[in-house]
């Protein structure tokens, strides 16, 4: 049964007893267990803490308003139980929002009612396309930006949409998105990877990191692994796990392309490829998209983004465009000082900068606002082909 864990409320021991077995059964972690709800605040408090893959009520007077109120903090499912079987009762628990009513024998309905649920999870969890939206960013060799440009996406997205979104660091090998967002918290995404029998919402918020609302960020290892990680399936499930969670999840996924990111790439709608105006970087991009290619990765899901173009370069566009085989989506200008200082300084580039203003365009164009203004021209100067004799820019 896909993971879960519950929150129950009721004073009756039978009920208690009845919920403890089916639970232990089932698997199911108990992460709250009330007689009655005395404090609402600290009970809402530790329902939004804990996240509760469901709730389990005894029958109460106005249970509308008890589910109503547990809406405000959780969406997981209600499960009502009692005693009472007649057909009345079973509809007016329907129409305040249970998801479930269950009646004696206990056990054997709140098992079905549990495995209903589950099943319902794991559905949301699998289907492709299901849930959120998923953005690997790849650089095409090391140094290009994807790191910067994640950490900086991100925030974007979730100021313009004031959805939830989770920004993922895949650079296992040492991954500099936890001191970018000054992530505080010491697990990394190896601990979900490891821990799927365990993976649900109230797990997960113990692994992340919160600093801006709506936006929660799950680090890689702060420490260089020892051991080799959890296989690739492990972590394409909790790529599954966060679309289901998600309006949008931003992953970076370091360097080039390796057996464990070809793995995940079936795993995400789009994918950000990050290049740099240099000859080293262009050729290991044209190489990425080829090796995307064969991957069966269709290329209306590449977006080219070209980081540190500088205005007059050497570069014309067109032809990098033909020696690469994929357009130009984004032209990010170079921005050292500025973003040096803010980097130095703890904190993010604000829109109101060129780089900035350059973030809040590839977010509105991801995320389908429309946006004001236009990515800077590229004015053509040096060709690629001049510079390096027989290196053809056909695809």
């Amino acid at each position: 049964m896909y993971p879960l864990s519950a929150a129950l409320v009721t004073g009756h021991a039978e009920l208690v007893q009845a919920v403890q077995n089916c639970l232990r059964d089932a698997r199911v972690r108990l992460v709250l267990a009330l007689p009655e709800i005395t404090r609402w605040a600290e009970f809402l408090l530790q329902l939004e803490r804990l996240q509760p893959g469901v709730v389990i009520l005894d029958l109460a007077p106005r249970l509308e308003d008890i589910i109503r109120r547990i809406r405000t903090v959780s969406q997981a499912p209600v499960i009502v139980m009692h005693d009472a079987v007649d057909a009345e009762t079973i509809l007016a628990v329907v129409r305040a929002g249970a998801r479930e009513y269950v009646y004696p024998p206990y056990e054997p309905g709140l098992a079905q009612a549990l495995e209903r649920v589950a099943r319902e999870r794991a559905e949301q969890a699998v289907s492709p396309g299901a849930g959120g939206q998923l953005v690997g960013v790849l650089s095409a060799k090391g140094g290009c930006g994807a790191t910067t440009i994640a950490c900086h996406l991100a925030p974007e997205m979730r100021r313009l949409t004031q959805k939830e979104i989770l920004l993922a660091d895949l650079e296992l090998s040492g991954g500099g998105v936890g001191f970018v967002m000054n992530a505080d918290s010491p697990c990394s995404i190896v601990d979900a990877a490891s821990n799927l029998e365990r993976l649900d919402l109230s797990f997960w918020k113990g692994l992340i990191s919160n600093g801006i609302p709506r936006l929660e960020v799950i680090r890689a290892p702060q420490q260089p692994l020892v051991s080799a990680p959890p296989p690739p399936e492990r972590f394409r499930e909790v790529l599954r796990f966060a679309r289901s969670n998600y309006d949008w999840v931003i992953v970076d996924l370091g360097r080039s392309l390796n057996y464990f990111t070809l793995s995940l790439i079936a795993e995400l709608d789009q994918v950000l490829l990050v290049t740099t105006p240099e000859v080293p970087a262009f050729y290991q991009t044209k190489n990425l998209v080829q090796a995307l290619r064969q991957q069966g990765y269709g290329e209306e899901r590449i977006r080219l983004l070209m980081n540190r173009a500088t205005k007059g370069g050497d570069f014309a566009i067109s032809q990098v465009e033909r020696l690469v085989g994929l357009p130009v989506y984004l032209r990010l200008p170079s921005s050292y000082p500025e973003l040096y200082r803010a980097l130095a300084e703890g904190r993010l580039l604000t829109p109101d900068t060129a780089l900035g203003k350059q973030f809040t365009h590839l977010a509105a164009g991801l995320v389908g606002i429309p946006h004001a203004g236009k990515p800077p021209s590229t004015a053509p100067l040096l060709g690629v082909k001049r510079m390096v004799a027989g290196w053809g820019g056909s695809a």
